[in-house]
């Protein structure tokens, strides 16, 4: 190739060097042509589908039922833990159960205490973001003339305290103690006053 052909090669790249930079700094402006790493948006399980239609049959069931859906949103939960704790679905299973805690079915109360012994250990994260539903739905059963419920509601709130951390509980165990049933009083200031020589 000949010194002028040579020349006339290079500037012709450089030129199109130049053009097809500024086309992608166009297209870049305007949040295009961006070369995006090959990832695969993470589907939630199909099961996820169900959990809107579960919680809202919660309220309307018969108690029966109920048990049935609280059953089923554990389990849902149980299998599929890392995808739920990214979900915003979560919430939504929590809240639902949160809600049998104070059931006008001692059965269904029993049933939503223990779905969570077995999903605090689980959902530490989510406990936390809904610990004021939470305790304010275990501190009434603390008040129940079943024994049974009340045993179960205090072994629940022992495992909450045990897993929740500390500075996460203070407040809703203040509120509890200063405007929840007399009868709790003396429980709920013991373990606030375990909790704060623990902060200390």
């Amino acid at each position: 190739m000949s010194a002028k052909r040579l020349k006339m090669s290079r500037a012709a790249l450089r030129s199109a060097t130049k053009d097809n930079d500024a086309n992608e700094l166009k297209l870049e402006t305007f949040g295009v042509g961006f070369k995006m790493p090959n990832k695969k948006v993470a589907e939630e399980p199909s099961e996820f589908a169900n959990i809107p239609l579960l919680a809202n049959n919660i309220i309307k069931a018969d108690w029966k039922t109920r048990i049935e859906i609280i059953d089923k949103l554990t389990n849902i939960a149980e299998r599929n833990v890392e995808p739920l704790r990214k979900s915003i679905k979560l919430v939504t299973v929590l809240e639902s159960l949160i809600k049998c805690l104070n059931d006008s079915n001692s059965k269904v109360s029993s049933k939503a205490i223990s779905a969570f012994e077995k999903l605090i250990p689980l959902f530490k994260t989510g406990i936390e973001q809904n610990i004021n539903l939470l305790l304010g739905g275990i501190s009434s059963n603390l008040c129940s003339t079943n024994t049974i419920l009340k045993n179960k509601s205090e072994t629940l709130l022992d495992l909450v305290i045990d897993t929740v951390e500390n500075d996460c509980l203070v407040q809703p165990l203040v509120y509890i103690a200063l405007y929840g049933n007399d009868r709790l009083r003396a429980t709920i200031i013991t373990h606030l006053c375990g909790i704060i020589i623990i902060l200390k």
